[in-house]
């Protein structure tokens, strides 16, 4: 029954952003998918917002008090568009033999994740200790407290923690079993959202097949619903691929909605934790160029607009006195040559870890060197906020006491490997089209 609970709450949170997505247009009606996709990020960022700003002007958190605004929005855009509705299923395209197995790999893939979800509480150490501690304060409390954040002390953003309170206040109580399916959630959204993307590019055979590459490497299982659910490491990855889905939306469009919209999904990114503040910052920056390279410098505004919240939530914790310990007293500065050469050494090691992520990275960067960027916008952005993104993790590993690739790399590669896999699909058709293979 609770699993049913999470599930719905799942449903409802989802249903809040693709609300949104599509009554206020950013996304086109005949890309419903990627609205779908993109609708369980959007609904998490929203309830997250919710939450802290009903804690600060001291709303309770009540079932009644949490319903009614997004009830009133769903009236409120479901009475304007009323005329522009229409009720039925979808047509769904017809599969052939290759087709219908492709999905058939990817359903049951997902369904024996959301089975291991549910097999048993929460494993995986910092879950356990920080993302779903916070969460059973904050119910137990009702709010977000100063003592709560004091004693917890390291200050990440609250993003999945106000996600997982709310499917608690929904729930009724605490269940760190059944709270797992929130990263089942982010597993299976990543999923539509690739597959969306790559259909609409590609054509259906070919997204089938790259999504079920994705979703039947390990790591991605493990965050899913095994031994990581519970982590961050999913989301960020999750909500970095969706800002890149968007940025490329605009370049498409150079509209100001589109815009907003990647705005939006970059500041969540900045949210989730640490990692994802420089990875939305690389995110950023191509757009940065891309609009002052093509003068359109108004657009600009709308563009910094991911940091409001970022800078609100640092000066926040600055008037409150919850400092950053994470360099400070956890990870001092230290250099010296065997960190670098630890650093490296693990770091590769991993790459080519075929148990975790079959030959996902092997196959990345091969391409990498073999085929170069090929001179395509999209393929320049995705290389530079893959490799950048990694570059920084070996700096800190080099430059930081307590931190090695052994204990994290693995998750913190979860960041870019959507990233990844999307290039390797571009890339792969691109070859593919050069040598008239069709698929």
């Amino acid at each position: 029954m609770n699993a049913f609970t999470v599930f719905l709450s799942i449903l409802f949170i989802s249903s809040i952003g693709f609300i949104v997505l599509r009554g206020f247009r950013f996304i086109r009606i005949k890309d419903t998918l990627l609205a779908i996709g993109a609708s369980y990020g959007l609904g998490v960022g929203l309830v997250g917002v919710q939450l802290y700003l009903y804690s600060r002007f001291n709303i309770p958190w009540q079932k009644e008090f949490i319903f009614f605004p997004w009830l009133l929005l769903f009236g409120t855009i479901l009475v304007k568009k009323r005329k522009h509705i229409r009720l039925g299923f979808p047509k769904l395209p017809s599969l052939d033999k290759v087709e219908k197995l492709l999905l058939l790999g990817i359903l049951l893939t997902i369904g024996y994740v959301v089975f291991e979800a549910l097999l048993r509480p929460v494993v995986a150490w910092d879950a356990w200790a920080d993302w779903l501690l916070y969460p059973k304060m904050f119910f137990i409390d009702g709010k977000i407290t100063l003592d709560t954040l004091r004693y917890a002390g390291a200050g990440y953003p609250m993003t999945i923690s106000l996600l997982d309170t709310f499917v608690y206040i929904l729930l009724g109580h605490i269940d760190d079993t059944a709270v797992l399916l929130t990263s089942s959630a982010f597993y299976v959204f990543l999923a539509i959202t690739f597959f969306a993307v790559l259909k609409k590019s590609y054509g259906l055979r070919y997204a089938l097949l790259f999504t079920l590459l994705l979703v039947t490497t390990q790591n991605f299982v493990r965050h899913g619903g095994r031994l990581e659910a519970g982590m961050a490491d999913l989301p960020v990855g999750y909500f970095a691929f969706l800002s890149v889905v968007f940025l490329f939306e605009y370049f498409k469009k150079r509209n100001v909605k589109t815009l907003f919209i990647f705005s939006t999904f970059l500041s969540i990114t900045s949210l989730i934790k640490y990692e994802g503040i420089p990875l939305a910052f690389f995110i950023a920056l191509c757009a940065f160029v891309y609009i002052v390279k093509h003068r359109l410098l108004k657009h600009l505004l709308i563009l910094f607009l991911w940091i409001v919240p970022f800078v609100s939530w640092q000066l926040d914790r600055r008037v409150t006195g919850i400092e950053n310990t994470y360099f400070s007293i956890a990870h001092p500065i230290e250099l010296g040559i065997n960190k670098s050469i630890n650093a490296l050494s693990g770091t590769f090691k991993e790459l080519v870890n075929v148990k975790t992520w079959n030959v996902l990275w092997i196959t990345y960067f091969y391409q990498l060197f073999a085929f170069g960027i090929r001179r395509q916008r999209e393929l320049a952005v995705l290389h530079f906020v893959v490799v950048s993104q990694l570059m920084l993790y070996l700096i800190i590993y080099n430059i930081t006491f307590g931190n090695g690739p052994e204990s994290s790399i693995e998750r913190l590669l979860m960041h870019i490997a959507p990233l990844a896999f999307y290039v390797i699909a571009i890339v792969t058709k691109i070859l593919f089209r050069k040598k008239n293979i069709i698929f």
